[in-house]
């Protein structure tokens, strides 16, 4: 959560005690947050330090995913759902645009703290990105609704087991 009562915004994170100034520019967040998908280990992220990372990766990655996350108190979530409803890669041209159309930042050439990134992507309002978002999620029975949710779905991420099966199928055409 931004707290507008102070004159910056978090540089650091802190790790027994001590500070550790981290970077904060939106993009490497994005690195993060693709990064974060996959099977990393905790050290695998020390790029996000300006300078030496903590002795503890373990702490440090936890507090690496607090600042990523700067979580609000709202909205209240009932149930959670761990359906991806966007991806940072897939969507890209359709959030640069909203960005563009929306606050007139072109993100090539904006410096954002990741908080100040994060709080405007998630109050874009209305534009085709959101309107993409909104067939993801539909669960309606109107039928062409229904065909904008399958025509905008995000691709299937396989798993490593998933591919190497795959691998081995192909072999044997082969």
């Amino acid at each position: 959560m931004l707290d507008l009562s102070k004159t910056a915004l978090p540089d650091s994170v802190i790790v027994a005690g001590r500070a550790y100034k981290i970077r904060t520019n939106f993009r490497w967040w994005l690195v993060f947050e693709r990064m974060a998908a996959k099977s990393c280990t905790a050290g695998d992220f020390d790029f996000l330090y300006e300078e030496v990372p903590p002795a503890d990766r373990e702490e440090g990655f936890a507090e690496l995913i607090s600042f990523y996350q700067n979580k609000n108190e709202l909205p209240r979530v009932s149930g959670s759902s761990s359906e991806k409803i966007y991806d940072i890669d897939t969507d890209s041209e359709l959030i640069y645009a909203a960005f563009m159309q929306i606050y007139h930042f072109d993100l090539f050439r904006t410096e954002l703290h990741w908080h100040q990134f994060k709080a405007l992507f998630l109050a874009l309002p209305e534009c085709k990105f959101t309107d993409v978002i909104g067939y993801r999620t539909y669960t309606g029975k109107d039928r062409q609704l229904r065909n904008l949710r399958t025509q905008w779905e995000l691709p299937q991420e396989i798993t490593p087991a998933e591919a190497e099966a795959i691998k081995k199928f192909d072999e044997l055409f082969n």
